[in-house]
């Protein structure tokens, strides 16, 4: 399994506007000095080379270093692992082995459902490209989706329930931009599709305890980031897919076969950390910055 499309679409547009002569990889910045007499920067990277330039534009985006989670022996393990952010370039082959995924946020819930299936994209989907684009330039707001005018609670219930399951059955960003707005500002309206999407979670997950677990306690719909899935809870339904739920069962340490939590000791060949970043300011930490009178 190598990385996702986004990679095939960074080297098609590499190519297309020749943007490789221009660009040096495999190269990781340490420091940064600027050089007052010059007005210039001098670059400093992790081998020892050197650069200068006049203007030096940090675009290292804020989700750039990941984190590993700190939890003890995290460096004994001895099977194959790796954050997802930092994804084998030679692609991972994972049939038969046992994998184990630590996270629950965006990136685990789209590594689980690939893993599982592996599907290839629609060819519809591709052939619908012109139309995707024009119905997102038509919007205000660049997406397909546009929200609902009409409040909650001036609907009746029928056509309500036959909106949001329309929704629900559209693909990318429909159950969240296209609903009514108040349900984002009214604690009701919002409770009310918060409890159409447990629903929803219930009526696929066939084992009611594992749906229970995966239906959030602490907040409403849209008042957290919602994480979008087209087959993340049938893939939970399968015979090889088993959720741990560490609130209950928490990970005291990683061993050297896998992975001991406070009932039962796991053995995996592969561990995959999906458990984010260090936000906005770690990829700058990363890098010793220097300017005018060394501030």
């Amino acid at each position: 399994m190598r990385g996702g499309p986004e990679v095939g679409n960074l080297t098609y547009l590499t190519k297309k506007f020749d943007l490789k002569k221009d660009i040096q990889f495999n190269t990781r910045i340490q420091s940064t000095r600027f050089q007052e007499d010059s007005k210039s920067w001098l670059l400093y990277d992790s081998t020892g080379g050197t650069y200068t330039c006049r203007y030096f534009f940090t675009a290292m985006g804020i989700l750039n270093e990941p984190t590993l989670p700190n939890i003890p022996g995290v460096h004994d393990y001895k099977g194959e692992a790796w954050h997802t952010a930092r994804w084998p370039d030679e692609g991972a082959n994972l049939d038969g082995k046992r994998v184990a995924i630590i996270g629950t946020g965006a990136t685990a819930i789209q590594i689980i459902q690939e893993i599982a299936r592996r599907p290839e994209e629609m060819q519809d989907i591709r052939e619908r490209y012109p139309e995707i684009f024009r119905q997102c330039l038509d919007s205000y707001s660049c997406f397909v989706h546009v929200s609902d005018i009409r409040r909650v609670f001036d609907m009746e219930e029928a056509d309500l329930l036959k909106h949001w399951e329309a929704l629900y059955a559209l693909p990318g960003f429909a159950n969240v931009l296209g609903v009514s707005g108040d349900i984002y500002t009214n604690r009701e309206a919002n409770k009310l599709y918060s409890n159409f999407h447990f629903n929803k979670i219930r009526q696929r997950v066939n084992d009611p305890n594992i749906a229970e677990k995966l239906i959030p306690k602490n907040h409403g719909f849209g008042t957290c980031r919602v994480a979008l899935e087209n087959g993340y809870y049938k893939v939970l339904n399968q015979q090889n897919v088993h959720l741990v739920d560490l609130t209950e069962n928490p990970i005291e340490r990683i061993t050297n076969k896998g992975i001991k939590t406070l009932e039962k000791a796991f053995e995996f060949d592969v561990i995959i950390y999906a458990t984010g970043f260090d936000a906005v300011t770690g990829s700058f930490r990363a890098v010793d910055f220097q300017g005018i009178g060394g501030a």
